[in-house]
């Protein structure tokens, strides 16, 4: 599924029948996040344009219920959300 990281930040804050899993620190942080420290920019060549840029971001999103189980007792490692200098990759460090 594709859908845009402001549409998912806000569908998260609307719904709480769904948390972000992995990585970690979205499920810490989620409700206050503006952006996404793990959006990079791949560029792509096709039939209709060279280095056509594409930006990705990875984020596993489960019932609620289930990511409190899975989630709730792991330390959140810092990211952009609350420091915008973080290193992107570090949330994905457990």
């Amino acid at each position: 599924m594709q859908v845009s990281i402001p549409a998912l930040n806000s569908l998260l804050r609307a719904n709480k029948a769904y948390k972000s899993i992995f990585p970690f620190t979205c499920y810490h942080y989620e409700h206050k996040c503006i952006g996404c420290y793990m959006q990079d920019m791949i560029y792509v060549t096709h039939s209709r344009k060279i280095h056509d840029i594409s930006k990705v971001a990875y984020r596993i999103i489960g019932n609620a219920d289930f990511a409190d189980k899975l989630v709730a007792n792991t330390n959140p490692n810092i990211c952009r959300a609350v420091d915008y200098q973080a290193d992107k990759n570090a949330p994905y460090n457990f």
